[in-house]
């Protein structure tokens, strides 16, 4: 992947342009204002592998504009590649997404919709998804994992990186399990911003920028988890760098922000070797609802006003109720079951291990 500064300059000045500020309310809006961060850094790594496959190909890549490069059979070069070095089919449909919303940013008026439907085909139908057992992934089962990585990380008996890898695991784990945002949202947690610590109540608030679908995200967070969550801020992360207003909520035992490529990768490891089989975030998402509907048969468009899914089921089932009281009461209806998960999640763990001692979670 060519970084931005290995463009050719052309390409970097029309990036850099692009995805400039907006640069007063007069200002013409440019395709990058729609975008979330997370959107615009796929994007720039998207042309940026595109641009080392043509190059590593022997092209020259330093075309006047990027769209000079955009052509059906550099498109399938690039897919060539990527099939060779492993990516699932998913994997490269969302690549291919990547590319053409770069190419939007910078050229946002050459109509390059091909890219993502060759053939008048959509992406979604030549690369579906690939789950197995991502499709649903049990947030009872979740939280028990997160409760025992947590539960490890504070009897340690010292708080080495082990166990601080733990502590964040957990937290994470837990907090995905009562609150399934999507993975880009929770990557991007910052306090003051996202995480309001107000000592004895925490609240998580996304902005709708910072959401996939554009709907604003809120919670507080559950009160099972108020005693980690403080584990983790005047604990853990002192060591790693402090909470200072603004900064990453996630960690490295280092101090650099731990992000969304390290995180998924993180939460695949870590479930494929604590529950037996590699999950992707997004499988919490698809658990949470057919829990809600196995202990909650009469809350019907719960799960939906707490994921902010669909507007639809929201509008119909809840629209007196806010997401903050959508989310109080689901996590309501799993409370019941807590306390004897908190006595289960050992055995539950303790059977995929043996007897074996509990390595180390990183």
């Amino acid at each position: 992947m060519l970084k931005p500064e290995d463009w050719p300059s052309s390409h970097r000045a029309l990036w850099e342009a692009g995805t400039a500020p907006k640069g007063g309310r007069l200002a013409r809006p440019k395709h990058a204002d729609r975008l979330r961060p997370l959107s615009i850094r796929n994007a720039r790594r998207g042309y940026g592998a595109f641009l080392a496959v043509l190059r590593d190909a022997g092209f020259d890549i330093a075309t006047p504009r990027p769209t000079n490069l955009a052509t059906p059979e550099n498109v399938a070069r690039f897919v060539d590649a990527l099939f060779a070095r492993g990516n699932v089919p998913n994997s490269i449909g969302q690549r291919l997404f990547n590319l053409r919303t770069a190419f939007r940013i910078m050229e946002p008026l050459v109509p390059l919709d091909w890219i993502t439907r060759p053939g008048g085909i959509s992406i979604n139908e030549l690369y579906p998804q690939e789950f197995g057992h991502e499709e649903s992934l049990d947030p009872r089962t979740l939280t028990a994992l997160g409760l025992e990585l947590l539960r490890r990380a504070r009897t340690a008996p010292i708080l080495d990186d082990t166990a601080k890898r733990r502590a964040r695991n957990g937290l994470f784990c837990a907090l995905l399990a009562a609150f399934p945002a999507r993975i880009g949202s929770l990557a991007v947690m910052r306090f003051g911003q996202s995480v309001i610590d107000e000592g004895d109540r925490v609240l998580l608030r996304f902005a709708s920028k910072e959401v996939k679908n554009g709907r604003r995200l809120e919670c507080d967070l559950p009160r099972h988890l108020l005693p980690h969550f403080r584990f983790y801020v005047d604990e853990v992360l002192p060591s790693m760098g402090g909470s200072l207003s603004g900064s990453a909520f996630w960690r490295n035992v280092d101090g650099s922000p731990f992000e969304y490529a390290g995180i998924i990768q993180m939460f695949r490891r870590l479930t494929a070797r604590e529950l037996g089989w590699a999950s992707g975030t997004h499988a919490a998402r698809k658990g949470l609802p057919t829990v809600l509907a196995e202990i909650a048969p009469d809350r019907l468009g719960l799960a939906a006003a707490v994921l902010g899914s669909s507007e639809e089921i929201v509008q119909r089932h809840y629209n007196r109720a806010t997401m903050l009281a959508a989310s109080r009461e689901a996590n309501a209806a799993l409370e019941e079951e807590r306390e004897e998960l908190r006595l289960r999640a050992r055995s539950l763990l303790a059977r995929r291990h043996g007897k074996l001692e509990d390595g180390a979670l990183k």
